[in-house]
């Protein structure tokens, strides 16, 4: 082990440490397959309603946390809340490893970094940020760390063959719940990140070290991508068999909630990151976003604003296409070297989820959420960008898009202060794949 100035770089790869699991945890007969839950109540749902049992504990300072065996579909499963926070989290599962679990999932929720993610939407991590401290005594530095390949394919098939919606993408790990700060935020944006929370990078490398398959799903919770930090009214949601887009989505006659978001199981209730309390603080420092980005500009700043394709009122045979082009400012840019945060693409992106839905319905639409996003190559200010969007099948009140940003043009700065051109070949930015959803009530026109 080298000595390193800053010691949570000084990574030791010996297997074995003082207080090793195994030494003091005899093996048990504890099911193979564990769910890790972060949310009592859904624990109590699922203990009830699968005839669970309690069969042994894990304990710290906080007190004693049951570990449970339920049977689902003819197999045993072991479910356990794991704790919050990385140290904590780690912990539990090491001893869940000492006594015999080698298949893990984790259900746990996040702050989200980008504003179209709705709010209990269920997000797969293919990758964490290492911002916590636990991963480092389990794997060598490294910028991120990855789920366990098997693991996220079956998170993925069981989402896709039950029809839930998902996005996949990279999450940011953080011990600091009172320091995110919007620098921090942006740039993690850029690296591709969609939500923040407290234990996944923890959670994949414990799984490396020791050799077992693992993988986690999140749910939307709070918002980290405006001015000001939005709850959201994650806290006030317990038992809604549909996550509403926001605390004040107005109610049908009936007095629930109205269905136009993400569909969600009564048992998947939307709590955020470990039943943290909310916080009632302001976020200070610059953000990942301001209000004004995204919207119409005037040619002093970029001269953003659609090109108009096509007519109102497209038949089911002829769906539309939209497009902007715009120069992308100084404004835009978040970090040195004038680069430009990933999420402006995605506004640029809700812009044209917009044009479409009135193009195809005459109505703006309430965008659900993102299939999947690829970020595929850096944008800088100066850059002139094409972004183009398509509306590609359609059910009785949904819309399911795929857009494309290419950078198209440059600026010059090596020739001179104003200098510029255009690429001979585009440069594909941004990949993805999104749904719109366009209530029957505020469809206009006959298709």
């Amino acid at each position: 082990m080298r000595r390193h100035d800053v010691p949570i770089l000084e990574f030791d790869p010996s297997p074995t440490a003082v207080i090793e699991p195994t030494e003091h945890i005899d093996p048990t007969d504890i099911p193979r397959h564990a769910v890790l839950c972060f949310f009592q109540d859904v624990i109590a749902k699922a203990v009830d309603e699968f005839d669970g049992r309690e069969i042994d504990e894990v304990r710290s300072e906080i007190g004693l946390v049951p570990v449970y065996e339920l049977s689902f579909e003819g197999s045993r499963l072991a479910l356990v809340h794991p704790g919050v926070g990385a140290p904590l989290a780690a912990g539990f599962l090491e001893e869940l490893i000492a006594r015999g679990v080698t298949r893990v999932i984790a259900c746990g929720g996040a702050g989200v970094l980008v504003p179209e993610i709705a709010l209990g939407h269920v997000i797969v991590p293919t990758a964490a940020i290492r911002d916590e401290g636990t991963s480092y005594h389990y794997l060598a530095p490294s910028r991120e760390v990855q789920p366990t390949p098997e693991a996220l394919a079956a998170i993925v098939a069981t989402l896709e063959r039950h029809g839930v919606p998902h996005v996949t993408g990279k999450t940011w790990t953080t011990d600091a719940l009172y320091r995110e700060t919007r620098e921090k935020a942006a740039r993690r944006v850029a690296e591709g990140c969609l939500t923040v929370e407290m234990e996944a990078a923890a959670f994949f490398a414990v799984a490396w070290f020791r050799g077992i398959s693992f993988g986690q799903l999140l749910y939307a919770g709070d918002d980290l991508s405006g001015d000001v930090w939005n709850a959201r009214g994650w806290d006030r949601v317990r038992s809604l068999g549909y996550a509403p887009h926001e605390a004040g989505e107005p109610r049908d006659a009936g007095g629930s909630r109205q269905a136009r978001v993400v569909p969600v199981r009564a048992s998947e209730r939307l709590p955020v990151r470990g039943r943290r309390g909310p916080r009632a603080v302001g976020r200070r420092g610059r953000d990942v976003l301001r209000p004004e980005e995204g919207r119409l500009r005037g040619s002093g700043t970029g001269a953003r604003g659609p090109l108009r394709q096509g007519g109102p009122g497209m038949s089911g045979s002829e769906l539309p296409s939209a497009r902007i082009r715009l120069r992308l400012g100084q404004e835009d840019a978040h970090y040195g070297g004038n680069l430009v945060a990933g999420a402006t693409q995605l506004k640029i992106v809700g812009d044209l989820i917009t044009e479409l839905a009135m193009r195809y319905d005459g109505d703006e639409g309430l965008f659900r959420a993102y299939e999947s996003v690829e970020f595929l190559a850096p944008l800088y200010a100066g850059d002139w960008i094409e972004a183009t969007g398509r509306i590609v099948s359609v059910g009785n009140t949904s819309r399911r898009c795929e857009f494309e940003v290419r950078k198209i043009g440059t600026a010059r700065t090596d020739i001179s202060g104003s200098a510029a051109e255009f690429l001979d070949e585009p440069v594909l930015t941004l990949r993805a794949i999104g749904t719109t959803v366009v209530p029957k009530e505020h469809q206009r026109f006959d298709h």
